[in-house]
């Protein structure tokens, strides 16, 4: 599939210096940069990646240095399609939200600094992301060591998770750990701190505890991140 992106971005390169031929005479808005991806298990998400909140990609960019943008227009295709304008940032956006996607679709985006005359600059590198189904029917028990556990409504379901916990009060990390599949039933499930790597060796009475379960694809850049959940011990 790449060279099919090589292909597409080149024919949006063509078209853009087309369009730039006749007005624009200066000097051009140096291209943003888009953060690598980060790895599955960081706590930081940089780059491209789902969001918890819908079924939708997050994308950020950082501006060039020249302060030349004036505006920024990002392009979408799906599964090798034509690059399509999908939205015009402001000069002062650094992020996307695309909430127009389906699971299960590889979406590829490239972003064009505009100057003050709307004269499109130079082009970003081509990322992409394909975004899972995620986890559903989440529960954890009220212990002060909780199990949790979930149903992956992916089929066939993925290898591995990311579990995260932190604390409602702080939005500190306490647990942060990737898993295999257990492929005992049709429920996924763990106990906190199996791997003896969180923060404390049990959850607290009377704390909210925020906790979700990220499905990790077996594609780079694919997966998806369930809504946080809020465990309190009993």
């Amino acid at each position: 599939m790449r060279p099919v992106f090589h292909l597409l971005l080149g024919s949006l390169l063509l078209i853009l210096a087309c369009r730039n031929q006749s007005t624009n005479s200066g000097i051009k808005p140096g291209a943003v940069q888009i953060p690598t991806a980060s790895e599955d298990a960081s706590w930081i998400e940089r780059g491209i990646d789902a969001i918890p909140e819908a079924d939708a990609i997050f994308i950020e960019w950082i501006p060039a240095d020249d302060g030349l943008a004036a505006a920024f227009e990002i392009f979408r295709n799906v599964d090798g399609s034509n690059f399509i304008n999908i939205y015009t940032a402001n000069s002062s956006d650094t992020s996307f939200i695309d909430y127009a996607v389906d699971v299960y679709k590889r979406y590829a985006y490239v972003i064009v600094s505009l100057d003050e005359d709307r004269n499109s600059g130079t082009a970003s590198d081509t990322v992409s992301y394909r975004l899972l189904s995620k986890a559903i029917n989440l529960q954890a028990t009220k212990l002060a060591v909780p199990v949790f556990s979930w149903v992956d409504a992916n089929q066939p379901t993925q290898a591995f998770y990311n579990v995260r916990v932190m604390d409602s009060r702080t939005m500190g990390q306490i647990w942060n750990a990737v898993i295999p599949s257990t492929y005992s039933a049709d429920r996924e499930s763990v106990i906190f701190n199996s791997d003896n790597t969180a923060s404390i060796n049990q959850l607290e009475q009377g704390v909210d505890y925020l906790w979700r379960i990220d499905i990790l694809g077996s594609e780079a850049n694919s997966g998806s991140e369930s809504a946080w959940q809020i465990v309190s011990i009993q």
